[in-house]
């Protein structure tokens, strides 16, 4: 192993809890602390005192300035915002003008160096760095990332995941259905984990990301109370507080029965057609690119998205203008997918 020399001293401990794991955050500094601060609180972290932390299953050390060197012999590639630089089971990640380290699963520890330059702690950038260092943490944990909005029909309880890239609907359906009655996890950002012999979901960004087309054909009255400042990195689009909208609809994690796989079409009519298991674990795979790069996870991360693969029905979405137009059919579109 070629480690990062990590500094030993840091002052500032956080503990948060989440899909029954636990983290650990470490700031060098209450600079450290507030830079990336921000960016957990606006996830599903769940706050635990010092006394509870038996056992950490992964720590996140996060520092103000600027990194040591690169280990020799890494193999370096392109991934959003950046490079990674490989080193067997370990990995480094420049990120936005600042680096993380990621080091073998059995270590369990990601560790930060918050660039201090100003394109480093713009607000995008910071997003960027933590989401990256956040997600190899909690694989480190046995928890797994998935871009995703995350549904639960009301009269029978299944749970649907709704995967996707930005911009293919994922946060309009969930407005829908949360305003139809359904119950909501996120919009957007989930994480996945065996429990007992399947895979469970749990929510983990808090806030949605609505454009004013979603909010113009959501058909759901009120919305604009819970609206807030435009999304740093897409101005285009407005946060969106879904507790306030929905007060009665979140729920913290579900079993998945149904996945959905969106896009939108410009067609008139929306068509739902069924894949195999096969096509559902592709399209996962292509949504989890860290289930290959990661390779002190890969295999775990391999087996539970085959398990949700095969637990759960899945379909393709080729959404229409029909769902725009009328806002009960997404209920009853996704509430049909239960009957096959």
């Amino acid at each position: 192993m070629s480690f990062l020399a990590v500094p030993s001293q840091t002052p500032v401990e956080k503990f948060y809890a989440i899909g029954e794991r636990l983290l650990a955050f470490q700031y060098s500094d209450e600079v450290a602390a507030r830079v990336a601060g921000e960016f957990i609180g606006g996830m599903y972290f769940i706050p635990r005192p010092a006394r509870a932390a038996r056992f950490v299953h992964c720590t996140v050390k996060i520092f103000d300035g600027d990194p040591p060197p690169l280990p020799p012999g890494c193999q370096t590639f392109e991934v959003p915002r950046g490079h990674c630089h490989a080193n067997g089971d370990e990995h480094y990640l420049d990120i936005d003008e600042s680096r993380i380290a990621v080091y073998p699963a059995a270590a369990r520890l990601v560790c930060v160096w918050l660039g201090t330059t100003a394109h480093a702690r713009h607000p995008v950038a910071v997003v960027n760095t933590m989401s990256y260092a956040v997600q190899a943490a909690l694989r480190r944990g046995g928890l797994y990332v998935l871009h995703a909005a995350g549904v639960v029909e009301p009269r029978t309880g299944a749970g649907f995941i709704v995967v996707g890239n930005s911009n293919s609907g994922k946060s309009s359906l969930t407005i829908r259905l949360a305003g139809a009655g359904w119950h909501y996890l996120s919009d957007d950002m989930l994480v996945l984990a065996e429990a007992d012999g399947a895979v469970e979901s749990w929510a983990l960004r808090r806030i949605f990301s609505v454009s004013s087309a979603s909010l113009a054909n959501s058909g759901v009255n009120g919305l604009e109370a819970a609206l807030g400042a435009p999304v740093n990195s897409d101005p285009t689009k407005r946060k969106l507080e879904p507790r306030i909208s929905f007060p009665d609809g979140f729920v913290e994690s579900c079993r998945p029965r149904v996945l959905l796989f969106p896009t939108l079409t410009g067609e008139a009519a929306s068509r739902v057609e069924r894949l195999s298991s096969g096509e559902a674990m592709a399209r996962l795979i292509r949504q989890c690119p860290w289930a290959s790069y990661d390779a002190g996870t890969a295999r775990e991360h391999l087996r539970v998205l085959g398990l949700l693969a095969k637990q759960s029905v899945s379909y393709s979405l080729s959404a229409g203008l029909d769902l725009l137009e009328d806002s009960a059919l997404a209920p009853q579109l996704l509430a049909s997918c239960l009957e096959h």
